[in-house]
């Protein structure tokens, strides 16, 4: 009988392979048309996959044969990970393409997803085919390492979820991103051992083959676990549709992980963004210094006055206009960039306030009761807003001292909304007590005794609370107080008591852990603040529309390019940076090699880099020249980066040399033992063979 498919299919389900080879033989034979065998081979070719079979795949392919996306590969690669056919799976991978349309289609399922789901962590990972799978996959170029699935996991999620940790070094050491988010906005570093994350860090740091006291030293910083899947893509966007400082950002906020912005890597990461920034930063927060200096010295010396200097009057009422029309125009360029975000910020609502306020004192001039209304408004909103500048300035002492003037204002506030009720209470008791049991006589007695003091005397409500805030201080002025009754200094002595000495000496005690806290942890406040200033600029960008109309928009994108704070994939080509700790902390890039000038030996890669030759590597460096001639620091890494890089690297040194020392110290205090507890046994068997 001439075999058919059918026959074929259960010859491969009943593992018959004699039969099946021989029948195979007789049906591609029979098979003329081409497509209608091609059919058909992909029917067998389910089963023989499905089954596991390596002996009956190899039998149904040839030399010459090659997956692709219409031999259903993306399902083979699928079922051979969820099954754990390492074996199978590492030979449908060597039979397949290179193409587009083949890496497309091996990238169809998130394959390491499916492998590491099921990994049991309770066996042995060297005999687990799982892990073997996973050691196919990662080693295979064309897999996408930070492939998701439908609800936005990562390998690296399910990694860090199954706690197999394992996988989760060995996804880490293959540069495996660390910022994904999920559908639940969760990052893999979320439940991520911070060991784990902390090693991983110390093993992108690594050095060349110099001595640490040699010229040519050179620490290298590699940022792969920083670079966002697109990146790593082929295609590249004209404009950025990924936050970088997204895993830094949950750093910061997290209290395992914010110790590790301390770290080179991650401290050198956010340095390199932040001189990119730096010079626009600095220039908006010198325009809005020499603002409020012009415009606080024509409030409080020149509106509303005639006996100054009219020249002096007008420069500094047309330096204050230009400098609140700077920052309207700031503003709406950000209300514009995104709209949601902006009005979300307290902070934005005041510098609103503060531009509608100072517009009003400028353009007119109002009476006197009015215009010390205004002037005061605007004295204050514009302080509170220069204040709130400076504290943004990343330089450690100014970061630490803004974060506690926040932090014991918040904790006040908090505290007072709590205690209110009791204040509260004493002021209707003041109130009650000292004014409304005697309204007849405080009444009759008014016109005669103009000179009495009804805020002291608790003359109505408003004066009461206000009097008691004011006594909670300890500005008591018990003198004026006008005590009729035992139950007058009944209620002042329990308020005395609970209020004076209890409240107020608990809200300060709890403003002084405050303050020792935040000292405590000046550096880690010092960084976070300088995420958060990267951060608010950079997502501002990212969530920004570059081909939106109008020529305030258009303005802001020449000024600010979409991409001038993004790292990757241009500015950091090769992902890494290289420093040269004895050489003043240049920074260099590291560039693919261009075709330079046979004269000159340079290329003008951007107007504020270098490009230097990098010996006999194949690629070349790009020293990093940021600022200007009054800012040279800006080109250098920070001496405390680079202290707690070579630190790192000399105690990984001192670890892999000092080993093998100590393991053979401890098998020779073994032996000594071992000998002497043999003489001590030997010994006593003597003793007992003489008695």
């Amino acid at each position: 009988m001439e075999p058919t498919l059918t026959t074929l299919i259960t010859l491969l389900k009943s593992h018959n392979e004699v039969a099946f080879t021989q029948a195979l033989g007789q049906f591609k034979n029979n098979k003329t048309n081409a497509n209608e065998w091609r059919n058909d081979l992909n029917e067998m070719m389910n089963v023989a996959v499905q089954y596991g079979k390596l002996s009956l795949v190899k039998r149904l392919t040839n030399e010459d044969y090659v997956f692709d996306a219409e031999s259903d590969l993306s399902s083979h690669l699928a079922r051979c990970s969820s099954s754990g056919h390492h074996e199978l799976l590492a030979f449908i991978l060597s039979k397949t393409g290179y193409l587009a349309a083949d890496i497309q289609a091996i990238n169809s399922f998130p394959l390491i997803s499916l492998v590491i789901k099921e990994i049991n962590t309770l066996k042995d990972s060297r005999k687990c085919p799982f892990f073997k799978c996973l050691y196919i996959l990662l080693d295979d170029n064309r897999v996408d390492i930070d492939k998701q699935d439908e609800q936005g996991f990562s390998a690296l999620h399910y990694a860090v979820k199954y706690k197999v940790d394992a996988a989760v070094e060995l996804l880490l050491n293959r540069s495996a991103y660390i910022g994904t988010k999920n559908a639940f906005k969760e990052l893999p570093i979320c439940e991520m051992n911070p060991r784990i994350l902390e090693e991983y860090l110390n093993s992108c740091i690594t050095a060349n083959d110099k001595r640490p006291g040699d010229e040519a030293y050179e620490v290298n910083f590699d940022f792969s676990c920083l670079v966002p899947p697109k990146c790593k893509s082929s295609i590249r966007n004209d404009y950025p549709d990924h936050d970088e400082m997204l895993p830094i950002v949950y750093m910061s906020h997290s209290d395992d992980l914010k110790y590790l912005l301390k770290h080179p890597l991650i401290s050198s990461f956010m340095l390199i963004k932040w001189l990119r920034l730096s010079i626009y930063f600095y220039i908006n927060l010198v325009i809005c210094t020499i603002s409020f200096l012009a415009f606080t010295s024509y409030v409080v010396g020149c509106y509303g006055q005639e006996n100054v200097d009219r020249w002096i009057k007008e420069i500094l009422r047309i330096t204050s206009l230009f400098g609140t029309t700077y920052m309207a125009l700031r503003e709406l360029g950000q209300m514009l960039l995104h709209a949601t975000m902006y009005f979300s910020s307290i902070e934005n609502w005041m510098e609103i306030a503060l531009i509608g306020v100072s517009y009003t004192v400028l353009l007119n001039e109002f009476p006197s009761e009015t215009r010390q209304i205004l002037s005061a408004a605007v004295i204050m909103l514009s302080a509170m807003e220069f204040t709130l500048l400076v504290g943004t300035l990343p330089i450690l002492s100014i970061s630490t001292h803004m974060v506690m003037l926040k932090t014991v204002s918040k904790n006040f506030l908090k505290s007072l909304i709590l205690y209110s009720i009791i204040l509260i209470s004493f002021a209707f008791c003041f109130y009650t007590l000292f004014k409304v049991n005697n309204s007849a006589n405080y009444l009759s007695n008014e016109s005669a005794n103009e000179k009495d003091d009804k805020f002291n005397d608790f003359g109505d409500v408003g004066s009461s609370l206000l009097k008691t805030v004011v006594m909670l201080t300890g500005e008591f002025e018990a003198a004026d107080i006008k005590f009729r009754n035992s139950i007058s200094y009944l209620i002042f002595v329990l308020f005395l008591f609970f209020v004076t000495l209890v409240i107020f000496n608990l809200m300060n005690g709890l403003a002084v852990s405050d303050t020792v806290a935040i000292k405590t942890a000046a550096e880690l406040i010092g960084l976070s603040q300088k995420v958060e200033v990267i951060s608010r600029y950079e997502h501002a960008l990212y969530h920004s529309k570059p081909n939106a109309n109008g020529m305030l928009i258009k303005l802001i994108f020449f000024i600010f390019p979409q991409n001038f704070l993004q790292l990757f994939p241009n500015y950091l080509p090769l992902h890494r940076v290289i420093v040269t700790p004895n050489q003043s902390n240049a920074i260099f890039i590291p560039h693919f090699r261009k075709h330079t000038d046979t004269e000159t030996g340079k290329v003008d890669v951007e107007s504020n880099i270098e490009l230097l030759a990098d010996g006999g590597d194949q690629n070349e460096r790009v020293k990093l020249i940021v600022g200007c001639c009054i800012l040279p620091s800006f080109s250098k890494m920070d001496s405390k980066i680079m202290k707690y890089a070579k630190e790192i690297l000399h105690s990984r040194n001192r670890r892999n040399y000092a080993v093998p020392e100590q393991s053979s110290q401890s098998v020779e205090m073994r032996l000594a033992k071992l000998e002497g507890n043999m003489e001590l046994i030997l010994q006593r068997l003597s003793n007992w063979g003489m008695k």
